[in-house]
């Protein structure tokens, strides 16, 4: 019988057998135990007010962290989705460009144009500017694209040059 007891626990019996040497009943004893699981269980169940504020603390502080972290996230995807709508607008505009038959009539003349394109539900301003090189039948081709309204820094920027063959 022994065996089935940690080292821990008493058999119930033992309990009472030292109790019962000392004058009290029985029925006494076990009301007792009974009295003391009842009130050591009481004072040890639940949180004190202290540790609960604690715990909250902590909390908010992780979540502060959180919420930043998601929100970080959120603006640098938003980031990079303008970049790559602005880079496809740049590729759309050189390519544009290039599949225009050329002849001597329709070869591009250096200078700046800007065009003024909606998409993705943004308006988006596309400067092209086109530079004489020291080859008189190549030129160079600089396409930068801005977020409507903001031309102080572009999205996006692609160089290129076209012949005139």
């Amino acid at each position: 019988m022994r065996a089935f007891f940690s080292r821990r626990q008493r058999r119930p019996e033992e309990n009472t057998k030292a109790l019962q040497f000392s004058g009290f009943p029985r029925t006494a004893l076990t009301q007792l135990s009974r009295k003391k699981t009842l009130i050591r269980g009481s004072l040890e169940r639940g949180f004190t007010l202290l540790e609960v504020m604690v715990a909250l603390v902590i909390f908010a502080i992780v979540s502060v962290a959180l919420v930043k972290n998601a929100t970080m996230s959120v603006k640098q995807t938003s980031i990079i989705q303008d970049r790559t709508v602005a880079w496809w607008l740049a590729e759309n505009a050189m390519t544009q460009l290039r599949i225009q038959p050329r002849n001597d009539d329709n070869y591009p003349n250096p200078g700046i144009s800007r065009d003024t394109i909606s998409v993705s539900d943004k308006e988006w301003e596309v400067e092209t500017t086109i530079e004489s090189t020291e080859n008189e039948f190549v030129r160079r081709v600089e396409i930068s694209v801005y977020t409507y309204g903001q031309e102080d820094t572009p999205a996006a920027v692609l160089t290129g040059f076209l012949g005139r063959y």
